[in-house]
C-alpha cells in the first residue's frame, strides 16, 4: 500500500509543472485538462512500469508529449465547428485610471501575444523540448528521457527553437516599428 501512496504523491507533485507545459502545449485550458487527465490515466494504470519514482517527471512529460501528438492527430482528422450564436457587442463605461490599467495590460498582453506566436511557428519537436526546457523546467537529460531522443538532438533543437524564435520576435519589432530600417541594415539582417 505505501508502494501506491508514494507513486501518488510523487505523480501528484508534477501536476502543476505537467498542466503548464500542456496549456503552452495546447493553448487551450479545456484541453490542456484533458490532456493532463489522460496523462494522469494512464500513468496510474501503468504506474507499475516505472521502478524508479525520481524518474518520474522525465516519464510524465514523455506520457504528456506522447499523448500530445496523438491528440494532434486525432484533431487533424476531426473537422472544427464554430458557433456564432449568441455574441454581441458590449460597451461598458471607464474611468482614466482604468484606462491606463487597461492600456498596460493590453501592451503587456500584446506582448504575450507575440511570444506565443513566435512559439507556435515552431515545429512541433522545437516547441515541445522549449515548452519542456523553459516552461517545466526541466533537464537537459530529463527532456532527453520524455523525448526519447539523444541529449545532443535536445540540445540542438532547442538551440534552434530559441534563434527561430528570436527571428520570429525580431521581425515582429520591425513591422511594429520598434526597430527601424537604420537599425536593421546595421544589424545585417535586411
Amino acid at each position: 500500500m505505501k508502494k501506491k501512496d508514494a507513486f501518488a504523491q510523487a505523480a501528484l507533485a508534477e501536476l502543476d509543472r505537467l498542466y503548464s507545459a500542456a496549456h503552452r502545449l495546447c493553448w487551450s485550458p479545456q484541453e490542456a485538462e484533458d490532456l493532463v487527465q489522460e496523462v494522469y490515466a494512464h500513468a496510474f494504470e501503468k504506474r507499475n512500469q516505472l521502478l524508479d519514482l525520481a524518474k518520474m517527471r522525465g516519464w510524465l512529460h514523455r506520457t504528456l508529449n506522447r499523448k500530445f501528438i496523438d491528440h494532434l492527430r486525432k484533431k487533424q482528422r476531426t473537422p472544427t465547428l464554430v458557433s456564432v450564436d449568441g455574441l454581441e457587442d458590449y460597451e461598458v463605461p471607464i474611468s482614466e485610471s482604468d484606462l491606463r490599467i487597461v492600456e498596460s495590460n493590453r501592451i503587456e498582453e500584446a506582448l504575450q501575444e507575440e511570444v506565443e506566436m513566435a512559439l507556435r511557428k515552431l515545429p512541433e519537436d522545437q516547441r515541445a523540448i522549449v515548452v519542456l526546457r523553459e516552461i517545466s523546467g526541466l533537464t537537459y537529460e530529463e527532456i532527453s528521457e520524455a523525448t526519447s531522443c539523444p541529449v545532443g538532438t535536445v540540445r540542438s533543437r532547442l538551440s534552434r527553437a530559441r534563434r527561430n524564435m528570436q527571428k520570429s520576435l525580431y521581425e515582429c519589432a520591425v513591422e511594429r516599428g520598434i526597430v527601424n530600417r537604420k537599425e536593421e541594415i546595421d544589424r545585417g539582417t535586411s
